[in-house]
């Protein structure tokens, strides 16, 4: 299921949840079982200590196999091999490096189960106000999956004022969830993509938190604040597709 946007196409969408909004809301646990989300889940794949004895384990090699390759000249002085032997013959076992800390993490996350309402509206929405989309089944799929049920009255206030905006009332509050997760990644050396003096991503993702499911902020909230950069570049990967920056699944 293909959900990568452009910044243009998901202004639009910015655009129609500024307009109007309606409904009670779910909570921020995504406790209406419309805005379900499955949190993601962490395997370490190679901790810091495997990693350390697998780098050991490699240079060793590296030297064993020189080593060789040197006693192959004619020149070689006697016993080269035997001097071959001791340099291949080093101990990887112990490691300095924290056990319980991860080197390489696999992050798998499920895409959100559709929300068939707000799919079909959503569907509606894209032909009636942008007939030129070439795959409104895909847009309407993201939003079906990633948005707060009280989108579908969004769309539906959009549609009723001919796709207008400014005939509808109310204004969502943008949240930071974005911004946070392109500072953690800084920090991590992973920085997003700078563009006009701001971080991309977080613009996109920041104007579009307010119509994601509580539950999916919750889960790049949670990804944001990650201890570790191998899990934190990680699971911002894996949440990608779920704001329009990748495509499912993300796995390696």
């Amino acid at each position: 299921m293909k959900t990568i946007f452009g910044l243009a196409y998901l202004a639009v969408l910015v655009g129609a949840a500024a307009g109007c909004s309606s409904g009670d809301g779910a909570d921020a646990s995504g406790g209406d079982p419309r805005d379900r989300v499955t949190p993601y889940t962490v395997e370490c794949t190679q901790t810091l200590c495997e990693h350390e004895q697998k780098s050991c384990r490699d240079a060793q090699d590296a030297r064993c196999d020189e080593c060789f390759n040197l006693c192959l000249n004619p020149y070689a002085p006697a016993g080269c091999a035997g001097t071959c032997d001791s340099i291949c013959g080093g101990d990887c076992g112990e490691c300095a490096s924290d056990s319980s800390k991860c080197a390489e993490a696999t992050v798998r996350f499920a895409p959100p189960p559709r929300n068939d309402e707000l799919y079909a509206e959503a569907l509606s929405f894209e032909r009636q106000c942008h007939p030129e989309v070439a795959a409104p089944e895909e847009h309407a799929d993201f939003i079906a999956r990633s948005d707060r049920h009280e989108y579908l009255d969004v769309l539906k206030c959009f549609e009723a004022n001919a796709c207008v905006t400014t005939d509808c009332v109310g204004m969502l509050e943008p949240t930071p969830v974005g911004q946070a997760m392109c500072d953690r990644q800084r920090e991590c050396k992973n920085p997003c993509t700078v563009s006009e003096g701001r971080d991309l991503e977080a613009a996109i993702v920041d104007h579009n938190a307010p119509m994601l499911r509580p539950a999916l902020v919750s889960e790049l909230r949670r990804c944001a604040a990650e201890p570790e950069c191998t899990v934190a570049t990680s699971c911002w990967n894996a949440l990608k597709p779920a704001v329009g920056l990748g495509t499912y699944p993300m796995s390696p």
